[in-house]
């Protein structure tokens, strides 16, 4: 089922870098004097599907890495009691080092999602829209207004998906083992 979520993650990826390609047009001269209309056309239907598939899957997702992350903080702070009481630094620090490249996992689809989504608003501040026809330059500014909103990966609500949210994980993880060890030992 994991491996669902990622697939889906990585079609959006991909689904941003071929938008990101059209837009690629848009910053040589002639595609602007010919098929400037037909370009944007097919900007603003490829991104507003995409918006509006990924707007179905975004529930879904967001109880899915709800769970992933609080299990797998859970999983760092079990491991670390487990070694703590066996005496074995070294099966702890290989139990934590799988931990975190769990944590890895579950962080990089986001970021690369997140980053295609901001390369996107880049090519279009890039293009040469004030070359384009004032009539294009109207459709241009709705294509720029719909592509500010980011599509990205979000856990409660409460963050994006990221290498952040990958140090946030690790650093929850710490405090937790931190504070009931002061309680217990």
């Amino acid at each position: 089922m994991d491996c669902l979520f990622f697939i889906y993650l990585f079609y959006f990826r991909g689904e941003l870098q071929s938008i990101t390609a059209v837009v690629g047009l848009l910053s040589q001269t002639k595609y602007l004097n010919s098929n400037c209309d037909r370009i944007l056309r097919s900007i603003y239907g490829a991104h507003r599907e995409l918006i509006q598939d990924f707007n179905k899957f975004s529930p879904v997702l967001w109880h899915f890495y709800c769970q992933k992350l609080i299990a797998v903080i859970l999983l760092m702070c079990s491991c670390s009691f487990g070694y703590l009481e066996a005496n074995s630094i070294a099966s702890g620090i290989i139990q934590q080092l799988l931990a975190i490249s769990l944590l890895l996992i579950l962080c990089v689809p986001g970021q690369l999602l997140d980053k295609c989504s901001e390369d996107l608003q880049d090519a279009l501040y890039e293009s040469l829209w004030y070359e384009m026809k004032p009539e294009d330059q109207r459709n241009f500014l709705l294509i720029l207004k719909g592509a500010q909103r980011n599509i990205k990966a979000e856990t409660m609500g409460i963050e994006k998906i990221s290498f952040s949210t990958l140090v946030q994980g690790i650093t929850t993880a710490i405090s937790y083992i931190a504070f009931v060890y002061a309680v217990l030992f």
